[in-house]
C-alpha cells in the first residue's frame, strides 16, 4: 500500500498543523514562565512550589521538543517519498495508525518491540538532548522560523 499524492498532501498538512500548535504551546509557556518568574519568594513553600513549575516547564518543553523532532522527520520522509514505511521493517504503516499518530515511524508490532527493548535497557529517548538548554534552543529556531 503505497499513499495517494492527497494522502499525502492531508498527512502534510496534519504535520504542519500539529507543528504549529507545539510552538505556539512553547511560546505561551515562555511568556507564563516570563511572567511567573519576577514574582519574589518570601516562603520556603512558595520556594519549593516554583522550583517544581520551573522542573515541570522544562518537562514540557522536553516533551514538545521530542514531538517536533519526529514531526520534522515525518515531514521530511514525505518530501524523500518514504514517508509511511517502518524504520526498522519497511513494512507499510497502517492507515489507521497514521491517523491517529501522523509522525509514526513503526508499525504497531515494531514500536511495541522497540519500546519492550528500549524499556529492558532504561534507554531514553534517542531524540532528546542531553542538554535541556539545546531542547529549548532547536524550539527557539522553530519559534523563530515562525515568526519569519
Amino acid at each position: 500500500m503505497s499513499l495517494k499524492e492527497s494522502e499525502l498532501k492531508y498527512y502534510k498538512k496534519e504535520l504542519k498543523s500539529m507543528k504549529r500548535e507545539v510552538v505556539q504551546r512553547y511560546n505561551n509557556q515562555t511568556v507564563e514562565n516570563n511572567e511567573d518568574s519576577h514574582g519574589v519568594d518570601n516562603h520556603m513553600g512558595d520556594s519549593g512550589t516554583a522550583q517544581y513549575e520551573q522542573e515541570k516547564n522544562l518537562s514540557l518543553k522536553e516533551n514538545d521538543a521530542e514531538l517536533l523532532q519526529e514531526i520534522n522527520d515525518s515531514l521530511e520522509k514525505i518530501d524523500e517519498g518514504t514517508y509511511g514505511i517502518c524504520i526498522d521493517t519497511g513494512e507499510d504503516i497502517s492507515k489507521e495508525r497514521l491517523n491517529a499518530i501522523p509522525y509514526a515511524k513503526r508499525t504497531i508490532q515494531a514500536q511495541k518491540s522497540y519500546d519492550k527493548g528500549r524499556n529492558n535497557r532504561g534507554d531514553k529517548s534517542p531524540n532528546l538532548h542531553s542538554d535541556p538548554a539545546e531542547t529549548i534552543k532547536q524550539l527557539n529556531s522553530e519559534q523563530d522560523a515562525f515568526k519569519s
